[in-house]
This record gives C-alpha cells, structure tokens and sequence, in this order.
C-alpha cells in the first residue's frame, strides 16, 4: 500500500493547478486519472483500497477544472459512485467528495476576480451544481439512513451531511430550476 499511495501521488500531482511546462501537457496523467475513476468502486478498491479513493477525490477538483463539460459531468458522477459505495467501509471518502465539489464551486465565485485561477466552464459547473443540488440527494440519503440503522448510537455521516450543506450553501437558487427538482 505504501508504493500504492506513492504512486497516487506522483499521478494527481501532475494533474495539479500550475504544473504545465513547455513540451509537457500532461494529458497522460489526466487520462489515467479518468481511467482510474470509470473502474468500479469494488475494483478500484482493491487496486488502490480507502486511502487511494480518499486522496482521489481530494485530487478531483484538479481534474474536472481540465476536462470538457461531458467528460466532466461522466467522471463526476462516477466519482459520487465511487464514494457512495465505499463510504461504508471509509465514509471521509464521500466527505472528500462533498468537499472537493465545495471547492469547485468556491472557485466559481473567484474567477470573475482572477482570470489567472484555472476555472470550470460554465456549462460544467451548472451541470455540477444541478447534480449536487438534485442528482445525488436521494442516494446520500439512502447511504446515509442506512448508516444510522447499523449505527444508531452516533451518526458516522455527520461530516458527509455537514460538508454536503456547505456545498448546497454555495450553490445558488437560480441554478436550481424547476426543470431538475423533476417539477
């Protein structure tokens, strides 16, 4: 697992805001980071286990900020697979999803500041938004019900919930039509 981390590392640094160099565009690190994400959660968590889909959806803001709109809203939702179904085993790996959307989104309220921070199209940002907003709420809280029926003494979802608030929070009423509330 040590060499498994390591090499985690090595492939979402690259991936980086800020890593580009003359000659260098790393759209090989890029496309095995997709890669990695499209594997299913069993798979992957016996290729790279918790901790490796942990720091995978840390690196995930990385990673949409460089892919067009399709790609990006594909690997997002395989990302939200990815966390749903390991977060029993390790529920910070939906915590780090929650965040690294949170993060996505911060993000869209700085570029109109500063052109120079790698941005999101708007198409793509939209799409996460109504995906957060709307798409991925009745699974959370499937996961997150049955989470407390095993473990009524305390809620181990407590900072998935809180960190999901957040990025609702951040996401404006106006991107949540009523086209996708299935009204």
């Amino acid at each position: 697992t040590e060499l498994t981390n390591s090499s985690l590392k090595i492939l979402f640094s690259q991936i980086e805001s800020g890593r580009r160099r003359i000659g260098f565009d790393g759209r090989g690190f890029l496309d095995m980071s997709t890669r990695l994400t499209k594997l299913p959660a069993e798979d992957l968590s016996k290729l790279i286990g918790a901790a490796g889909a942990q720091q995978m959806m840390t690196a995930m803001p990385n990673l949409l900020f460089q892919l067009p709109t399709s790609a990006g809203e594909e690997v997002a939702k395989c990302l939200w697979g990815i966390s749903r179904d390991l977060s029993p085993e390790n529920q910070m790996v939906m915590t780090e999803f929650f965040v690294g959307m949170k993060t996505i989104f911060a993000s869209a309220g700085k570029e109109s500041n500063d052109k120079s921070k790698l941005s999101t199209s708007p198409a793509l940002l939209r799409a996460l938004q109504n995906f957060v907003a709307s798409g991925l709420f009745d699974e959370f809280c499937k996961v997150a019900a049955q989470s407390s029926k095993i473990d009524a003494s305390s809620s181990s979802y407590a900072t998935s919930i809180a960190a999901y608030l957040e990025c609702l929070d951040m996401i404006s009423a106006s991107t949540i039509t009523t086209d996708t509330m299935g009204i």
